[in-house]
């Protein structure tokens, strides 16, 4: 007959192990939870590279988009020379893909070499039994700082361009432009990044 001493993996007491009809049924089922646990492990570090690439492509599709409207605006607008200048739609999409394309070669190597892995971490009490079980992501740091630093890179790099095309155009009219709502939304996305 199991005890609770011998479930020492589990949090059990030995009132709980007493109002089993089975003690070691309640210890099998805890058994079979981390085998569980470990399984879906497997599967939710998947889940850790989606998020990593949706957040980043998120992000340069978001800003991007709207540090392209703002550069062809401030382009057109501030014409010194007086000649036509047509700055299509074709144009600003290859300037956005260019982004994204450098975004994703990071990316892709990243998760290559050095993907994301779900961890399961277990919270214990004084006398060692588990209390509570929680997993989150997590990876090599040595391995992940380069890629880190690239995205990083990318990220204020575009951001910084944003700052600097707002402050170039605070005197187009804003049914043109709204370089003053992306400033700010660019500075609230380097308060959150910093």
């Amino acid at each position: 007959m199991r005890t609770a001493s011998s479930c020492s993996r589990c949090a059990l007491s030995e009132a709980d192990v007493a109002s089993e009809r089975s003690p070691s049924a309640f210890c099998n089922r805890c058994e079979s939870a981390e085998l569980v646990a470990s399984a879906l492990a497997a599967r939710l570090s998947a889940s850790c590279s989606a998020r990593l690439w949706l957040h980043c492509t998120g992000f340069v599709l978001s800003y991007g988009a709207l540090i392209c409207k703002l550069w062809r605006v401030y382009t057109i607008l501030n014409n010194q020379g007086g000649a036509k200048i047509v700055i299509t739609t074709r144009t600003l999409m290859g300037r956005l893909a260019f982004l994204l394309g450098a975004q994703a070669t990071v990316l892709a190597c990243w998760t290559a070499t050095c993907p994301l892995n779900w961890h399961i971490n277990f919270d214990e009490d004084v006398t060692g039994l588990r209390t509570a079980t929680f997993g989150s992501c997590s990876f090599r740091a040595r391995c992940a700082m380069p890629f880190e630093a690239l995205l990083a890179v990318i990220h204020l790099g575009l951001l910084g361009f944003g700052v600097v095309l707002s402050y170039k155009s605070r005197y187009v009219p804003t049914k043109f432009t709204e370089g003053k709502y992306i400033a700010v939304a660019i500075g609230l996305a380097i308060w959150v990044l910093v």
